[in-house]
């Protein structure tokens, strides 16, 4: 209460409910979640296994480590993109351990379903190793 002098006399002021501030509400806290990660394929294998292949460039898990021929598309069809393991077509008897090897032996290029050839030989995917 209070109290104020009126035309010479003194009054007594109750306060109404609209003199009186409502303290404005505190914002309620948000719930923070941790990021999610970044989406990360290993190689090709594990885009194809995911059912995402082809990637593009931009798209999650796009990398230019998967994309070998620099196209913004990374494992592309055929598996010419990405990974050194998987496709392996040696034919049995004839392995090179690297290119050097091939060309030591008086064999390059090696191309597909030539004994020797493998994908880890066949840097861009081509069909033809050790170019």
């Amino acid at each position: 209460m209070e109290a104020r002098k009126l035309g010479g006399a003194l009054a007594t002021i109750t306060p109404t409910p609209d003199d009186i501030p409502t303290p404005a509400p505190s914002p309620t806290p948000r719930k923070t979640s941790k990021p999610k990660p970044a989406l990360y394929y290993k190689n090709c294998d594990a885009v194809r296994a995911a059912g995402d292949a082809p990637l593009f460039e931009g798209e999650p898990g796009y990398r230019p480590g998967l994309d070998r021929d620099g196209d913004g598309e990374a494992c592309e069809p055929g598996g010419g993109n990405g990974d050194l393991g998987g496709y392996d077509d040696t034919n049995g008897d004839v392995y090179y351990a690297n290119c050097t090897a091939v060309r030591a032996a008086g064999a390059a290029p090696i191309r597909r379903g030539d004994p020797g050839y493998s994908r880890k030989l066949d840097r861009d995917g081509d069909g033809i190793a050790c170019e």
